[in-house]
């Protein structure tokens, strides 16, 4: 059996570092699933123990009031879960030290296990108890919890809000119902992430996409099912529409 080449003899021992690395991040997201995976398990604890304790309230009375009182530990109970849930998952980012980086990141990077924390604890939310909280106080608390800077008298109508801690909201502003508003893009393999920022006064329509680097200014409204591009700034005091939107006309 022939020997192998010069250009190969002692590298089998050494291994790629570079490969390992880059497989490396594509299992970024293990560390954030496993630790909101716990605290969502954490979460479920007490509503457990409030629903157990409504039911069996009701044990040993009127056959009516024990029935009722069993049904009303379901509710109950999830409500607990909804806060219990709303207060540990944004209290992981503090206790963790955990901050997404603003700018760019390469996709292929370890660096990006921050955002994918705060992606996924905003997917949780939404899918476990966001429909039911949306416009409602305790949304717009986990926005403040998530990082967002939410002004006085803000209707945030949509749980389609990502990288809540780019988001600025001014006193006033609302966003339409399953509206769009994404603090990230990823382009030629690099994560891209920027401020959105919705003056006094200001809206997005119904259904409306907003992207990373957009300012809306004071009192500016943006038409249902509109596209405002990334870097995108809008004028105070008018109204836009389209896609990509463009100035319909001044106020």
């Amino acid at each position: 059996m022939s020997a192998p080449p010069k250009s190969l003899r002692g590298r089998a021992a050494i291994p790629d570092v570079g490969r390992l690395f880059r497989a490396g991040t594509y299992v970024a997201w293990i560390g954030p699933f496993l630790v909101l995976s716990l605290l969502t398990a954490l979460a479920f604890v007490p509503a457990f123990l409030t629903a157990k304790a409504v039911a069996d309230f009701g044990f040993g009375r009127h056959p009516a009031v024990q029935a009722f009182l069993l049904g009303l530990s379901i509710p109950v109970g999830y409500l607990v879960f909804t806060v219990a849930l709303l207060l540990v998952l944004p209290a992981s980012r503090w206790l963790l030290g955990i901050r997404s980086k603003v700018g760019d990141t390469p996709m292929r990077s370890l660096a990006l296990a921050p955002w994918y924390h705060q992606l996924a604890t905003t997917y949780l939310f939404r899918a476990l108890c966001g429909r039911f909280v949306q416009a409602t106080g305790l949304y717009h608390l986990f926005a403040r919890l998530m990082g967002a800077k939410v002004g006085r008298n803000v209707v945030l109508n949509s749980t389609n809000l990502y990288d809540l801690d780019l988001h600025r909201y001014g006193d006033g502003a609302l966003v339409g119902g399953d509206a769009y508003l994404i603090g990230h893009v990823v382009e030629r393999g690099v994560l891209h992430r920027a401020p959105i920022t919705l003056g006094a006064g200001a809206s997005v329509g119904l259904g409306a996409v907003v992207l990373p680097g957009a300012t809306l200014g004071a009192n500016c409204h943006v038409g249902a099912m509109s596209l405002v591009p990334k870097g995108a700034t809008l004028d105070a005091n008018a109204i836009y529409a389209g896609n990509p939107v463009r100035k319909v006309r001044d106020l």
